[in-house]
């Protein structure tokens, strides 16, 4: 499976989109140049680290999106979210220490058809939601 987060560390790959590939590579992408359409996704995060990282240490690597499909956009147009059919979905664990949508709601481990980027924020939907996105 292919693994998508955001990448924090200090130094050329700061704040860009880390995908791990299903044969070892790993890519960065900027999220102002680029979109990424996941498919079959899970929601993943190391709830311990993120409950440490709530309490007030350092950021780590605990959130990611694993996914069967990845297709990556780097040239216009590229497809945008219509926020009336998908739901944004947001990991940040100084805010909370478990993925969730705008209502607060523990999405961790949560399975979603697709997830979308756009710019640095994620939005999320079953496959109906999606179909425009192909």
């Amino acid at each position: 499976m292919f693994r998508v987060r955001f990448h924090l560390a200090k130094g050329e790959h700061f704040r860009k989109w880390q995908v791990r590939h299903t044969d070892g590579r790993v890519t960065y992408h900027d999220p102002e140049t680029t979109t990424i359409l996941m498919r079959d996704c899970y929601l993943r995060n190391s709830r311990k680290v993120a409950e440490r990282i709530h309490g007030g240490a350092n950021k780590s690597v605990c959130a990611w999106v694993l996914c069967r499909k990845v297709h990556i956009w780097t040239s216009t147009p590229q497809p945008t979210p219509d926020d009336t059919q998908i739901a944004m979905v947001r990991f940040n664990p100084r805010v909370l220490p478990y993925w969730h949508d705008e209502h607060g709601t523990d999405l961790d481990g949560s399975r979603l058809d697709r997830v979308m980027s756009w710019n640095r924020d994620l939005f999320g939907a079953m496959s109906t939601s999606l179909a425009m996105f192909g």
